[in-house]
């Protein structure tokens, strides 16, 4: 059961994409995220959401929490 929102396929990676559409307050990651990180070890994963902003790591994976006009 545990997914993520969106995957971007790169040649030479991915990235999972979680998107949150609220003000989050700390970086804390979801369990669908922390699942689909331990499992597929990507370099990076991105957390989408209103206003946070900020870098936590996982088992060596980046995790970026990103405000989502900074993808536009």
């Amino acid at each position: 059961g545990a997914e993520v929102d969106f995957i971007i396929e790169l040649p030479d990676r991915i990235i999972p994409v979680e998107v949150k559409f609220k003000d989050l307050k700390e970086r804390k990651i979801g369990r669908s995220l922390k699942s689909f990180v331990l499992k597929y070890s990507p370099p990076e994963a991105w957390i989408v959401n209103l206003s946070l902003q900020g870098e936590e790591k996982l088992e060596g994976v980046i995790l970026r929490f990103m405000p989502f006009w900074e993808l536009l």
